[in-house]
């Protein structure tokens, strides 16, 4: 298991088709930092990539404001 799906699992404890939206939002949010941004380390900075991640969702119009 590489990438995305071991990330699912160190992070969340389940394989990434069962991931939530904010949980998935949240591995997207820390790719390009992992170590500065992970939230076992610094779970304020986890929040706000998560956030900016949705954010930019919404943006996109690929999710609604409602559903971020």
């Amino acid at each position: 298991m590489a990438g995305i799906g071991e990330a699912a699992r160190w992070y969340f404890d389940q394989p990434v088709d069962s991931l939530r939206l904010a949980e998935a939002a949240l591995l997207a949010g820390i790719i390009p930092y992992p170590n500065s941004t992970s939230p076992f380390r610094d779970p304020r900075r986890a929040l706000l990539r998560r956030n900016a991640v949705l954010g930019d969702m919404v943006a996109a119009g690929v999710l609604d404001a409602a559903t971020a």
